[in-house]
């Protein structure tokens, strides 16, 4: 297992996070990694802490276009045969390449996920993701619109399948961005899983998951209707009207508890109208 992984790494303002996550990466037992850092335009000391690690990664410093963009430009810099994304407030255990490659090379699949453990700033454990399938992941995005069933951190895929999905979504934002990107990864491979916690993400006030509901609720449904636009013809009426319509009723719960009424009702009638393209 020496192929090359290049392990990308975006990066807006998180320098207090960004040792960690570098320093997780360069722990691993995994013989061949190659780290890149793609900072985002940061205002923060992050350049600086960047520069301190010297030829151990390669830093690329762009404006601030979003970490979709951040991303393709790390893919674009990489030289290795597999990549791995890494969000720079999350950190990986020392095993998780050579659990992931190890994996990879049983199944032949294109691409591992692993568990990962969400903690607040006082190390306390707010959750672990639940997602254990393997195989055929197409359906399980159409029937399951709201909900992404892993983050960047916790992936493992070939160079190979890369090429054939192309770039990270830039219209998008996470975790939508997230969505789109596997869900388009799906369509060229199984994918296979470690039921082990191999990545944790710190949850913090400035998480990309603390987003709003509503620009959360507009990202998920673009990406529900790219969805649809990249399965026309062969996805049914009646496939994409399912999936529409829990869409749709989910979020129409969250408006209603976080009492937006105004976002309730709209989105409550968009569930009962017809798909809006």
């Amino acid at each position: 297992m020496s192929d090359l992984v290049s392990v990308i790494i975006p990066n807006y303002n998180y320098g207090r996070y960004l040792i960690k996550a570098i320093q997780s990466v360069l722990d691993q037992d995994y013989p061949s990694i190659e780290i890149i850092v793609v900072d985002d335009g940061s205002t923060d000391d992050s350049i600086s802490i960047l520069r301190q690690f010297n030829n151990k990664i390669k830093i690329i410093e762009t404006q601030n276009f979003g970490a979709p963009t951040a991303r393709n430009f790390g893919v674009l810099a990489s030289t290795g045969t597999h990549l791995a994304y890494l969000d720079a407030d999350d950190y990986w255990l020392p095993n998780k390449i050579t659990s992931q490659m190890a994996k990879m090379a049983e199944s032949g699949d294109h691409l591992v996920y692993c568990l990962i453990k969400k903690i607040n700033e006082e190390n306390e454990i707010l959750s672990i993701t639940d997602e254990r399938y393997e195989g055929d992941f197409v359906s399980r995005y159409i029937n399951n619109p709201t909900s992404t069933p892993f983050p960047p951190s916790a992936v493992l895929m070939t160079k190979a399948l890369a090429a054939r999905v192309g770039i990270w979504d830039t219209t998008l934002k996470s975790p939508a961005e997230d969505f789109d990107y596997f869900r388009r990864c799906a369509e060229y491979t199984r994918f296979s899983v470690v039921t082990k916690v191999l990545a944790v993400h710190l949850e913090h006030p400035g998480s990309l998951t603390t987003m709003s509901l509503k620009k959360y609720f507009l990202d998920n449904r673009l990406a529900l209707v790219k969805l649809f636009v990249d399965k026309y013809p062969k996805l049914s009426f009646y496939a994409r009207r399912k999936s529409w319509i829990k869409l749709h009723f989910r979020f129409s719960k969250s408006f209603l508890r976080s009492r937006q009424i105004k976002m309730f009702f709209l989105c409550f009638l968009a569930f009962i109208s017809p798909i809006q393209y």
